[in-house]
């Protein structure tokens, strides 16, 4: 078959992740906090446990049991095939804690959509108390565990078998977009600033703009960004002559916000204001700003963007 990459959160009255209560296929209990349109949502085991079946089509949980992340593996109630070796449609398991008791951590489980290389891959995910009830990430193996913090212990992948090895992704949406996989033409001037983290872990879907007091054009603020003292860049600026510069490609995440769930989701601007507020910005700057906003936007497949001037909703867009 065609794997096709779920990059965009479950739709409402997608039965896969709604409990049998409510009409749907889940066995999982209710997300903290319960999503509106799904309610499994936000809870890791609600979505992978939803998400291993939705890929299947099997029209009603087929596979797996959704008890808690770190005990998956014992409870393979039809013997799937177990291993190291990512695949697409796995599901990947960490153990919380040292013990598999749920007062040391429950674990974590996550899905496989897609293999970049044996050490490489882009997952899809939901989180237990998350404002965010789905993301994508990419893990790299490292040491093993697959970029979980030190309190998880990687166990295994759990291999869907609505999957064949030599299945291919349908129509990837992640190949031109999504992970900054390209840079503004609009760019007039370069300096790329060695504050950043490569590469981002989220898929980009929103844009933070911070205004630089101080009419300040875009080779100062490269000058600004460049020494590793700094710990801050932006991925644009925008002087006030309306020239455009880049200092952290898409790709990467730049140091910006003070956030880094924001930072590794949004495109960063800095575009050059007044000193005193209301902190004005040229004419030249504002087009600029519009043009590289619309080219964003293009090549990264976000249908729209609503404008939120509250800092406490810096990394959560959705809201």
């Amino acid at each position: 078959m065609a794997f096709k990459m779920r990059t965009t959160r479950p739709e409402a009255g997608n039965k896969y992740y709604i409990t049998r209560a409510n009409g749907g296929y889940s066995y999982a209990i209710k997300g903290n906090p319960t999503d509106s349109k799904c309610d499994v949502l936000s809870n890791c085991v609600g979505y992978a446990y939803g998400r291993f079946n939705e890929i299947g089509n099997w029209g009603y949980c087929k596979y797996l049991s959704p008890v808690n992340a770190e005990r998956f593996m014992e409870y393979n109630n039809t013997g799937i095939p177990v291993g190291q070796v990512p695949k697409l449609g796995a599901c990947m398991v960490w153990q919380g804690g040292a013990t598999k008791k749920g007062s040391d951590g429950v674990g974590h489980v996550a899905i496989v959509e897609k293999v970049i290389s044996p050490t490489e891959i882009i997952t899809s995910e939901s989180g237990w108390g998350s404002r965010n009830p789905f993301w994508n990430a990419t893990r790299k193996k490292g040491n093993g565990n697959w970029g979980a913090g030190a309190g998880y212990k990687f166990l295994g992948f759990i291999y869907n078998p609505a999957v064949k090895d030599d299945d291919t992704i349908d129509n990837d949406p992640m190949a031109g977009y999504g992970y900054g996989k390209t840079n503004s033409p609009l760019v007039n001037y370069t300096k790329i600033s060695p504050n950043k983290t490569s590469p981002r872990n989220h898929v980009i879907d929103t844009v933070t703009i911070h205004c630089v007091v101080g009419q300040c054009s875009v080779e100062a603020l490269g000058n600004i960004f460049a020494p590793t003292s700094k710990q801050a860049s932006s991925n644009y600026g925008i002087g006030p002559d309306g020239r455009i510069g880049m200092y952290v490609e898409e790709k990467d995440r730049s140091w910006c916000s003070s956030n880094g769930a924001n930072d590794n989701r949004a495109i960063t601007i800095e575009v050059a204001s007044d000193t005193t507020s209301p902190y004005k910005v040229t004419d030249a700057a504002f087009n600029s700003l519009i043009k590289l906003l619309a080219d964003i936007c293009k090549r990264n497949n976000i249908k729209s963007l609503k404008w939120k001037a509250d800092k406490n909703l810096i990394g959560h867009p959705e809201e």
